[in-house]
């Protein structure tokens, strides 16, 4: 006597297994490009509030290089919340050395200007992906000597 084999519900149990596994992956991929895409933001808005900052005039003005680079993160695509900047306009007598914030009294020639913004701001993770936190704090920095 022959038995009788179906095979009608294998491809319903090849799902029913290998589906929370494409799930679990597929989450995993969009937090981590969330996350990235986020670090980005953070570190692209602190490169165009330096950046505004090197333009002749605009050196001093913190207040302005702070306003470009919260209007780049605002316009990004990017998911960050809680976002801070902060900028300085700082100073050396020597290129790369030191800095600080009032202009020195240098030697031999006139003192190297830099501008410097750092930024911040919080990712959260839109699915939460096992083993990376809800919620990450991302850092930016941008400093650019004024010509």
């Amino acid at each position: 006597m022959r038995l009788m084999r179906s095979e009608s519900g294998q491809s319903l149990v090849e799902f029913a297994v290998f589906f929370p596994l494409l799930l679990f992956t597929v989450s995993g991929i969009v937090d981590i490009s969330g996350y990235i895409q986020a670090a980005m933001q953070v570190q692209a808005a602190a490169a165009v509030g330096a950046e505004y900052g090197t333009y002749p005039g605009n050196q001093s003005n913190t207040g302005g290089m702070e306003t470009w680079a919260t209007y780049a993160s605002n316009n990004s695509q990017a998911n960050v919340s809680n976002f801070t900047v902060t900028a300085s306009d700082e100073y050396s007598c020597t290129a790369g050395g030191a800095l600080q914030t009032s202009v020195p009294t240098c030697p031999s020639n006139a003192p190297y200007e830099y501008v410097r913004v750092t930024t911040s701001g919080t990712y959260s993770a839109l699915i939460g992906f096992v083993k990376i936190p809800g919620s990450l704090t991302l850092h930016g920095f941008a400093q650019y000597e004024v010509q």
